[in-house]
């Protein structure tokens, strides 16, 4: 969190918000087998557990392998529906 500064923080969207949480610690509630198995399959699940797991992957993706800097990630707006575009194409071997 120290990257993001405070008032930062606070104004993230909420998948921002969690997914940079479990991206810091490494690991989130939701089995990772079991959420890419679901991903995988479209399958629908409310969760928050999988929202959280989802948020990881998508912070995974801008930070790591868009290579990402913290600033520019916490300015700029994503649509989701392209994230999760990457996230599928990325995990599901298409």
């Amino acid at each position: 969190m120290n990257r993001l500064g405070n008032f930062n923080y606070l104004n993230l969207p909420q998948w921002k918000n969690e997914g940079y949480c479990d991206y810091v610690i490494g690991e989130g509630s939701f089995p990772h087998n079991e959420g890419i198995k679901k991903l995988c399959n479209k399958e629908q699940d409310d969760s928050g557990s999988f929202f959280y797991f989802k948020s990881r992957l998508y912070v995974t993706l801008i930070l790591d392998e868009m290579e990402t800097s913290s600033s520019k990630f916490i300015k700029t707006e994503y649509k989701i529906e392209e994230l999760d575009k990457k996230i599928f194409h990325k995990n599901c071997n298409l």
